[in-house]
C-alpha cells in the first residue's frame, strides 16, 4: 500500500492558525498518469457503450451545468406552449 505524503498550503490569514492551511496532496508522478490514463480508457468505454445517460451535463465535454439548466428551461417552455395551445385552441 502507498503511503500519501500531504504539505500544508497557506490559504489566507494568520499563518500561526492551523485553519488557514489547506492540504496539498503530493502524488508521484507515475499514480498520476496512471490515473489519467485508467480515467480516460473508462470514460472512453462508458461514451461507446452509451451508458452515460444525456441528462449528465456537469463533467462532459462541451455541456455544463448551465447547459442543463438551459435545457430545462426551454423544454418548460414548450411544455407551456403546448398546454396553452390546447386550452386555448
Amino acid at each position: 500500500m502507498e503511503k500519501c505524503h500531504y504539505h500544508p498550503c497557506l490559504q489566507k490569514g494568520l499563518s500561526s492558525r492551523a485553519a488557514n492551511y489547506r492540504p496539498i496532496s503530493l502524488t508521484c508522478v507515475t499514480s498520476k498518469t496512471l490515473e489519467r490514463i485508467v480515467s480516460s480508457q473508462m470514460f472512453s468505454y462508458f461514451v461507446a457503450n452509451q451508458l452515460i445517460n444525456k441528462a449528465q451535463h456537469g463533467f462532459l465535454k462541451g455541456l455544463s451545468t448551465a447547459t442543463n439548466l438551459l435545457h430545462i428551461v426551454i423544454k418548460s417552455l414548450q411544455e407551456i406552449s403546448l398546454l396553452h395551445q390546447e386550452y386555448y385552441c
